[in-house]
């Protein structure tokens, strides 16, 4: 039988923590010997360190996730003036076209953010009215497991920076699959912890 992940969890839980219970038929020599061996306060401050240790790492690996998309970001807008430098000059060197170079303008972008303990990385489009006026942001459309659909994202980039948007995308969809394990992981710790609660009462 397949024991699912709440299940499994719990059942880690239980033997981590659960007192020994002497069978019936033990000697009462070896039933004292395995009563004298338990030692519950030793046992919590051993489980206290550990999930100090685990909190620590899980905060680690969240801010070198967080670090990590912030830089996703900010090297795929350094990588597009780049290409869009390029694409600008070859324009500008066709008399034909010269008046093609404001179509350049990419209104897709990635963005990150890390809010109330949660990493967000996701794409808008920017749009702007008229010269000088406030730009207006459009979330696009996330798929059903909080990822995008590479096609549907790239459709929306200019063909100068296609490879770069599906590019920067995959990165950013390993960045979010580690980020929901360290979301797990952190909950673990938190049953873990929540255990000590118990006992204290």
């Amino acid at each position: 039988m397949r024991v699912t992940g709440n299940a499994a969890i719990s059942h880690v839980i239980r033997l981590l923590w659960e007192k020994p219970h002497p069978k019936e038929d033990l000697k009462e020599e070896e039933h004292a010997m395995v009563v004298k061996t338990y030692e519950p306060d030793k046992d919590r401050d051993t489980l206290r360190r550990v999930v100090a240790q685990y909190t620590e790492l899980a905060n680690r690996l969240a801010g070198w996730l967080t670090d990590r998309g912030h830089r996703l970001v900010a090297d795929f807008r350094v990588e597009r003036m780049a290409l869009q430098a390029d694409a600008r000059q070859e324009l500008a060197a066709s008399a034909a076209g010269a008046h093609k170079i404001r179509k350049l303008y990419s209104p897709v972008g990635p963005f990150c953010r890390y809010k109330r303990d949660a990493l967000e990385l996701y794409w808008q489009k920017v749009h702007y009215t008229r010269v000088g006026s406030k730009p207006k942001f459009f979330y696009v459309k996330k798929g059903r497991r909080g990822d995008y659909h590479l096609q549907e994202l790239a459709s929306l980039a200019k063909p100068y920076e296609k490879e770069l948007v599906m590019r920067t995308e995959a990165e950013a969809s390993v960045i979010r699959a580690r980020w929901r394990v360290v979301v797990e992981f952190r909950r673990v710790i938190r049953l873990l912890e929540s255990t000590l609660e118990v006992e204290t009462k």
